[in-house]
């Protein structure tokens, strides 16, 4: 059961200027209510307003809302054909920390087999008072085959009420990491069975950006960027809102789901 947490962290500390003038000021308010607390404190530290950490059995609305380290927003699950599931098989431990916490004795991640062009996705939904034009993610993600020519797979995708923002596919046969409809790729191709950071920014009408990690935490080619569209952020949805092409049966795994919506932090994490 989510409990909002009223934590207020300030902390004084002193930096210098290029002048040697020594000044002190406040780098950090933990929020009321928001699930995000605690200050950014070095490389490798990340303060997000949801962290989805998939340590249940089964992907139910009720065991993602006991998950995600927030008392802000809904999840909602389209998946009919009963395409997710929660798997050993899609477990990475973190590099650093997400809120001040580490990931340690974690055991489960997300699982998606991509076995026909039925639309199914776990959705996260900010309501339709919270919407936001900049929004940030990170997540570790793995595919267990290589896929064929056109058969795309949406990893990230981001909506407003009823238009699309931006969506982060996985395209092949490249296998390289892109935005859907336009954009440049990452221009390195990635490998089946090894886990990846993707990390993204998405800014409304404006450059946004997606960048990938190797799982040691070394960046894998450039950015790729694109244009979002003039709408607002409501859902972050893990999987397809419209139909995929068909591709065999084909795995697709997700862990430690991270999403900054109050600094839209980029890159975010690993």
């Amino acid at each position: 059961m989510k409990t909002n947490l009223k934590i207020i962290v300030c902390l004084l500390v002193t930096v210098t200027t290029y002048a040697q003038v020594s000044v002190t000021s406040i780098v950090g308010v933990g929020k009321i209510g928001s699930g995000r607390y605690g200050t950014k404190i070095s490389s490798g530290t990340y303060i997000v307003d949801m962290w989805q950490t998939f340590e249940f059995n089964d992907p139910l609305v009720s065991n993602l809302e006991a998950n995600d380290n927030t008392a802000v927003g809904t999840w909602l699950t389209n998946d009919a054909s009963v395409l997710f599931s929660i798997s050993t098989s899609g477990e990475r431990a973190l590099l650093g920390t997400i809120n001040g916490n580490t990931d340690s004795g974690h055991t489960r991640g997300l699982r998606k087999v991509f076995s026909s062009t039925t639309i199914a996705n776990v959705q996260y939904d900010l309501g339709p008072a919270n919407t936001k034009n900049s929004a940030s993610v990170g997540s570790w993600i793995m595919f267990s085959a290589n896929g064929t020519a056109g058969a795309d797979k949406r990893i990230l995708d981001f909506d407003s009420a009823s238009l699309n923002v931006a969506t982060v596919i996985l395209q092949f046969p490249t296998r390289t990491i892109s935005f859907l409809n336009g954009g440049n790729s990452n221009g390195v191709a990635l490998v089946a069975g090894n886990f990846y950071w993707v990390t993204t920014q998405i800014n409304r009408n404006a450059t946004s950006y997606v960048r990938v990690y190797d799982s040691t935490g070394v960046q894998i080619g450039t950015d790729a960027t694109i244009t979002a569209t003039d709408n607002p952020i409501r859902y972050l949805s893990l999987g397809n809102s419209t139909p995929d092409a068909a591709d065999g049966s084909f795995d697709f795994f997700w862990d430690d789901v991270t999403f900054d919506y109050t600094d839209s932090t980029y890159p975010l994490g690993p």
